[in-house]
């Protein structure tokens, strides 16, 4: 950085330069803005939460959904602590749109599980559902990592983008390899187990 300076003041680079823009943003408004981040995460996930469970009117199919998001901002962090990357706005902005990513994929999944509850009771017919849900959550997961992967290599022009870009594609990988098929099998767990029941009370019912 200090050499970069020395060649910024003596005009020694190969080009001139033209300064387009310069901005000053200090310590205290960086910290609300943090802040005001963590805070709309918070918020985002609650009215995910209150969505889902009008649409299930199932609190055991919430609660594992909302773990699950914060699971995966969980590792996420971790992630960028063990690569040392410091955290920006645009990281941030990263993490919550993984996070939307995560709960997309939950979303298809429990609907795909719900389908397979109501059609077949057997437990191949579970697997066969958990296996397409996966396959739908993974192609989607390709896309949107294909689709931000440009950033992350050439981003160091496009301002805070490639911080965007690392933390989107950690947060996707990470979903994929832990979170969500962590969720699919506690999801089909308690369909699997709501379905024997409800098997068991019919049998009960007809004696």
């Amino acid at each position: 950085l200090d050499d970069l300076k020395i060649l910024l003041k003596s005009g020694a680079l190969p080009i001139p330069i033209v300064s387009i823009n310069k901005q000053t943003v200090s310590a205290e408004l960086g910290a609300s803005f943090l802040s005001n981040v963590w805070l709309m995460g918070i918020l985002a996930l609650l009215v995910v939460a209150i969505i889902v469970f009008i649409r299930y009117r199932q609190l055991n199919l919430v609660i594992p959904l909302l773990v699950v998001g914060l699971s995966e901002v969980l590792m996420v962090l971790g992630f960028a602590a063990i690569v040392k990357w410091n955290l920006d706005l645009a990281s941030m902005a990263g993490i919550l749109a993984a996070v939307g990513t995560g709960v997309d994929s939950e979303v298809i999944m429990t609907d795909e599980l719900k389908r397979g509850e109501e059609e077949e009771q057997e437990e191949k017919g579970w697997i066969n559902r958990a296996k397409r849900a996966f396959f739908i959550v993974l192609a989607s997961a390709s896309t949107n990592i294909a689709a931000v992967l440009p950033l992350l290599f050439f981003g160091s022009g496009l301002g805070k983008l490639s911080g965007f870009a690392l933390t989107t594609i950690a947060g996707v990988l990470l979903g994929i390899l832990i979170s969500r098929p962590a969720f699919q099998e506690i999801i089909r767990t308690i369909l699997v187990r709501k379905s024997e029941q409800k098997q068991h009370a019919q049998a009960q019912s007809v004696q």
